[in-house]
């Protein structure tokens, strides 16, 4: 990894313009030249972008995406979702709003139709472990293939997403940390890491000490709400960290979040973590 760690306020990070995309905007949190992916704040308006009404203009669009797991996290508005189990038949749609997961890994058919249009600009936290998961991005047309709604269709075993909505989950207590909860999205599949909301209440002061990434890999938390206060301890140097609800951060190898006692949340908070529960390494 070209990176240490990774520490953003995504609140007060400027957002950027998709090239060539008018509408669509993006804050790029997570991409470096030896991470086979990207993490993301993705937003859109009401009503699709002037550029994705054309492409439905012709009809409905689905796709598969060949190799890379998708996920989404919902933080904002509504986006209309298709899935299909057979191309043949009917698709099931989802309306995506706020605290929704949206995994779609390898080989699963989605897309979205002019009838059914978000009625909200939306945000959506998403990564994913490769590249070309958007129609418009670099790599797409080797990774995602469009599926046409007429026989032939492709022989391909289409498997299910995995979708929920964390609100509807119960809250687990944490089996490492006292008055810890955890709800586990997922745990990870087709080599992508595990996705866990992990819940710290206010004035826990748990002692953290969780070993560093793999080398090649990186392990990262979201703050969903509330307020975080731990260290960031890298190979040259450490830093305190004070996060807040938007709030990102990333280590890799040789980094790890500590905490030796301190107070972590004032007023107690909710993380979406990947690679971890900050307690310890999740299960993949």
């Amino acid at each position: 990894m070209a990176f240490h760690y990774i520490l953003l306020d995504t609140s007060a990070m400027p957002v950027a313009d998709v090239a060539d995309h008018p509408g669509a905007r993006v804050q790029t949190l997570l991409r470096d030249e030896d991470f086979p992916g990207a993490v993301e704040i993705t937003f859109g308006p009401s009503g699709f972008t002037g550029r994705v009404r054309e492409l439905l203009s012709h009809g409905p669009h689905r796709h598969y995406h060949r190799s890379v797991n998708e996920r989404h996290y919902v933080l904002e508005g509504d986006y209309p979702i298709y899935h299909w189990k057979d191309p043949s038949g009917e698709g099931s749609l989802t309306r995506l709003q706020r605290h929704h997961y949206l995994e779609n890994p390898p080989m699963t058919l989605h897309g979205i139709t002019a009838d059914t249009l978000p009625e909200l600009g939306w945000k959506h936290l998403r990564w994913s472990d490769g590249l070309g998961t958007d129609i418009y991005e670099p790599g797409a047309a080797e990774e995602t293939l469009e599926v046409g709604f007429t026989q032939p269709y492709p022989a391909v075993p289409f498997t299910d997403p995995i979708l929920l909505h964390a609100e509807e989950l119960p809250w687990q207590p944490s089996a490492l940390r006292s008055g810890w909860r955890t709800k586990q999205l997922t745990r990870g599949v087709s080599g992508a890491r595990a996705v866990t909301l992990v819940s710290i209440p206010a004035g826990s002061s748990d002692r953290i000490e969780i070993g560093s990434p793999a080398e090649g890999e990186s392990s990262w938390l979201f703050v969903i709400s509330g307020d975080l206060a731990l260290e960031i301890v890298a190979p040259t140097k450490s830093h305190a960290a004070k996060l807040h609800e938007g709030g990102f951060l990333a280590w890799a190898a040789g980094s790890a979040p500590r905490s030796d006692g301190a107070p972590l949340s004032d007023g107690g908070c909710v993380l979406l973590c990947v690679g971890h529960t900050l307690g310890a390494v999740a299960v993949k």
